[in-house]
């Protein structure tokens, strides 16, 4: 099985049920690519419409490529190759669908309590 995952940053409801775009922080970056080698996803990918966020996690992302000193700095270096900032969950699930010729099965996560 080949998996993948997606942190979205939009669309999410805010508390008052709006849809908004959530920041994305460093922590979220560095956090999202230790889980993706944890579970030895094929890709992770960062959603938000916002140009400069998803310049920001390329910035991020080159500063630790190629990073060759110590084997703490491998190992997050492998993890960030796994990582692509994308604007949409459709761009999500086109990229899926190019590299493997199928189109994904979702299953998606909210904090909102079921009814």
């Amino acid at each position: 099985m080949r998996l993948h995952i997606a942190l979205v940053h939009y669309p999410v409801l805010d508390r008052k049920g709006q849809r908004v775009t959530t920041s994305v922080t460093n922590l979220d970056i560095h956090d999202f690519v230790r889980i993706a080698l944890t579970f030895d996803v094929e890709k992770a990918f960062m959603v938000t419409p916002i140009t400069q966020q998803r310049e920001m996690i390329q910035y991020v992302k080159d500063a630790w490529i190629g990073r060759e000193e110590s084997s703490e700095k491998k190992i997050r270096s492998r993890a960030f190759t796994r990582l692509e900032a994308v604007p949409s969950i459709e761009a999500v699930q086109d990229d899926i669908l190019k590299r493997t010729g199928c189109a994904p099965f979702t299953i998606t996560t909210s904090a909102t309590k079921a009814e």
